[in-house]
C-alpha cells in the first residue's frame, strides 16, 4: 500500500472523521459524529495546519489534529483516527509530524478523551506515559423523553452577571471556561438560566446550541451546597433542555458528567437522560520540537 502523510481539505477530512467517530472502537470525545457539524467546527476553530493526515490508495486512512490554546499552553487531541492494520505505526507517524509543527520550544499539556471501547488509542496513550485523569459518561435525552419542571427559573440579566461569575467560579474552579468567559460567550444560542432563593442566586445552568445544525449541549449546571435537595437542579435542567428543543430545534441533547458524580447522573436520568458512552481522560506533557 502506498502511504503518504500530507495535509487535506476540511470537507474530505470531516467526512472521514464522521465515519470513524460513529464507531465506539474509534470514538474520540472531542469530535462530533456528523460531517456537517465537524466541518463547521474545523472551519471555525482550526487552520489547515492543525491536522495531519495519511493517505493509502488515494483515500484517507489516518488523521490527527491538535486544537491548541496558545495562552494556556494546552492541546485537545483529535485522534489518532486510523483505519488500517498498522494502526500504531500510522498513529506514531502522524503524532511525530504534528508535534514537529508546534511553534517554539514550550511544553504543552495535551488532553485526550477516548471512548472506553477505543482500547487501541487508550493503550497507545498509556505507552506514552500519559496520566489517567478520570472517567466520564455521555448522557443523552430526546424531546419525547423529558418533562417540564422550569417554574421559577429566569434567564441571566446583565445586573446579575457579577453574581453569576462568582457562583460559577466557586462551583467550578479551574475548569475550561471561567465565569467571565461564559458571560463573554452569551448570545441567542448560548444562554445562562439562574434560580434564586430569597433574592440570592443559588444555582444556574449554561447551555449552548447551534440552530444551523439543530444541536446543543449543557456545559455547566450547579447549585450552591446549602440550597441543594430542593429541586433547583431539576428545574434548571428542565429549562435548559426545553430551551434547546424549542429555541434551537435540537433533536437530542448530550452532556458529559464525571462518573463519580452519581448524584448528578441520577438527576439527569430522572428527567429522561440515558447513558450513551463512557469515556476516559488522559493528559500528557508535550514539548514542541522540530523533526530532524
Amino acid at each position: 500500500m502506498n502511504q503518504q502523510v500530507e495535509q487535506v481539505n476540511f470537507k474530505e477530512l470531516a467526512s472521514f472523521l464522521a465515519s470513524m467517530n460513529q464507531l465506539p472502537q474509534h470514538h474520540v470525545g472531542y469530535c462530533g459524529s456528523k460531517a456537517a457539524e465537524i466541518l463547521s467546527t474545523l472551519e471555525e476553530d482550526f487552520s489547515p495546519t492543525d491536522f495531519v493526515v495519511q493517505y493509502g490508495q488515494g483515500e484517507i486512512i489516518g488523521a490527527l489534529g491538535f486544537e491548541v490554546d496558545m495562552e494556556r499552553k494546552e492541546i485537545e487531541l483529535w485522534g489518532p483516527f486510523v483505519q488500517a492494520p498498522n494502526w500504531e505505526e500510522i498513529a506514531d507517524q502522524l503524532w511525530h509530524q504534528r508535534v514537529s509543527l508546534l511553534s517554539g520550544t514550550e511544553t504543552y499539556t495535551c488532553w485526550s478523551f477516548y471512548n472506553e471501547q477505543n482500547s487501541t488509542a487508550i493503550t497507545w496513550m498509556k505507552q506514552k506515559q500519559a496520566t489517567f485523569t478520570g472517567r466520564a459518561c455521555i448522557l443523552q435525552v430526546t424531546s419525547n423523553s423529558c418533562k417540564r419542571y422550569g417554574i421559577g427559573v429566569e434567564q441571566l440579566q446583565r445586573d446579575n452577571e457579577a453574581a453569576f461569575i462568582a457562583l460559577h467560579d466557586e462551583l467550578f474552579p479551574n475548569t475550561y471556561y471561567s465565569g467571565r468567559e461564559i458571560v463573554e460567550r452569551l448570545n441567542e444560542e448560548q444562554v445562562v438560566y439562574v434560580v434564586k432563593e430569597a433574592k440570592e442566586m443559588v444555582g444556574y445552568v449554561y447551555v449552548e446550541g447551534q440552530k444551523a445544525f439543530k444541536e446543543g449541549s449543557i456545559e455547566f449546571i450547579g447549585v450552591k451546597e446549602n440550597a441543594r435537595k430542593k429541586g433547583y437542579g431539576k428545574r434548571l435542567l428542565s429549562q435548559a433542555v426545553h430551551f434547546l428543543f424549542e429555541a434551537i430545534g435540537v433533536e437530542d441533547i448530550t452532556l458529559c458528567v464525571d462518573t463519580d458524580q452519581q448524584a448528578a447522573i441520577n438527576l439527569y436520568k430522572s428527567i429522561g437522560f440515558t447513558e450513551k458512552h463512557t469515556l476516559e481522560a488522559y493528559k500528557l506533557a508535550v514539548t514542541a520540537r522540530k523533526e530532524r
